[in-house]
């Protein structure tokens, strides 16, 4: 069986190789790893290496602190590889190597506990053994991919029948979708949907953190923002778009009951889905969903018919 190592990365190491990742996603994205050092988490990146001294995956790893006990640790929606998961599933015997793997670096770097959420799309459960502790009952995180490897056309016609009408009323509405680039101006769309957040009862993205993640991303214009006002410049709803290595992810939208009549959600994300395309991304990422998603963002976001995937729930171990 092939053995796995990880190899501790720089920046410039792993942009070398964050672009040949297949079907990225935000969550192991360096920028993301920045913007958690907000909430007092320290980010380890490492390219993991077979026998043979090839990489074969990304992985990054975020360290805390527990008062009086020690390290523990996180890793989101990881490793991440160099071939696509979902279209050639990892083996058995690889998972379980690089498990092993880093297991090892975890006992060189003194962490106490691992909390791994890993992207694996598979029912092959390498997780059901004595030394992982299960944790409750929860739904793993899962969503939809869009494949922007094809013509504009084609994607449009891939749309669900009423999707695609609500889609060709909302463009012929009377609004305008405007790139919003001024910080300020991104700073008050934050507060509207901390506001809607609170009002609706839910948890969202935290707006210090969000603010965060806009930080970290617009400095290689990595993140866009739309909105849409009518025609005397009045905010009908705006969406916040994450571009990482080959795939694009809708992160957080919003829109006023005016808006909502217009249907101006339809043609802000469809204006997210073509502006990845013609920057060349080849997945769009709906942002999450699964068996948790509220009934109306759930109909919504299904109606890009993407390509669903789910990946398993969050396995902890602790390290002896």
């Amino acid at each position: 069986m092939t053995k796995y190592k990880l190899h501790e990365v720089n920046k410039d190491e792993w942009d070398i190789l964050w672009p040949k990742i297949a079907f990225s996603n935000m969550f192991q994205s360096w920028p993301y790893g920045e913007a958690k050092k907000y909430q007092g988490w320290k980010p380890y990146r490492y390219s993991i290496k077979d026998d043979h001294n090839h990489d074969v995956a990304l992985v990054q790893v975020l360290e805390n602190r527990i008062k009086y006990i020690g390290k523990y640790v996180g890793i989101n929606r990881g490793p991440v590889y160099l071939d696509d998961p979902i279209k050639n599933p990892l083996s058995v015997e690889m998972q379980k190597s690089i498990w092993e793997a880093i297991q090892f670096q975890a006992r060189l770097n003194k962490w106490l506990l691992i909390a791994w959420s890993p992207e694996l799309f598979t029912s092959q459960n390498i997780f059901e053994i004595r030394s992982i502790i299960k944790p409750l009952k929860m739904n793993a995180w899962g969503s939809h991919r869009i494949n922007l490897q094809r013509s504009e056309e084609m994607i449009f016609k891939s749309l669900k029948g009423k999707w695609r009408n609500l889609l060709r009323k909302s463009i012929n509405n009377d609004s305008t979708i405007v790139e919003v680039n001024k910080y300020l101006d991104v700073k008050k769309l934050i507060d509207i949907y901390h506001d809607f957040t609170k009002l609706k009862g839910f948890k969202g993205i935290p707006p210090g953190f969000l603010h965060e993640l806009y930080n970290k991303y617009s400095i290689s214009d990595l993140i866009k923002v739309y909105k849409s006002v009518d025609n005397n410049d009045i905010l009908l709803g705006f969406v916040f778009l994450v571009i990482h290595g080959d795939s694009a992810t809708y992160l957080v939208g919003w829109s006023s009951q005016r808006g909502r009549a217009l249907l101006v959600n339809y043609s802000l994300l469809w204006e997210c889905v073509i502006y990845s395309k013609n920057k060349g991304i080849k997945w769009f990422d709906v942002g999450g969903l699964n068996a948790n998603t509220p009934s109306g963002i759930s109909h919504f976001k299904s109606g890009l018919n993407g390509e669903k995937y789910q990946n398993i729930s969050t396995r902890y171990k602790i390290i002896l």
